[in-house]
């Protein structure tokens, strides 16, 4: 006679206790941003201390929790690098790829 798990299955449950994404990532709202970044490296984030901590965009910063971002989520196409220099030749690229900007 085998025990069975009373509550079910240990990683079924682990995995059903995740946060779910609350909202839209918004790399899928705004578009995909540079590949290998992520919310974390912007200069838009944003850190709302309480009693626990929130993280915002800074381009989108409102009192509701459906808004809260996660510094792992991918970048979007807002995304800002906190490096000038490096915003200043990202900006430059784009102004060459569309001189329209």
């Amino acid at each position: 006679m085998s025990s069975a798990p009373v509550f079910g299955d240990a990683a079924a449950i682990k995995a059903a206790r995740k946060r779910p994404c609350r909202g839209p990532v918004w790399a899928t709202r705004y578009g995909a941003g540079p590949v290998d970044e992520t919310c974390a490296t912007c200069v838009h984030l944003l850190r709302r201390d309480f009693a626990k901590r929130y993280y915002k965009c800074g381009l989108r910063d409102t009192a509701s929790d459906a808004t809260d971002i996660r510094k792992k989520d991918p970048a979007c196409l807002r995304w800002g690098s906190r490096d000038p220099v490096a915003c200043m030749e990202r900006f430059a690229a784009m102004v060459e790829a569309d001189p329209r900007r």
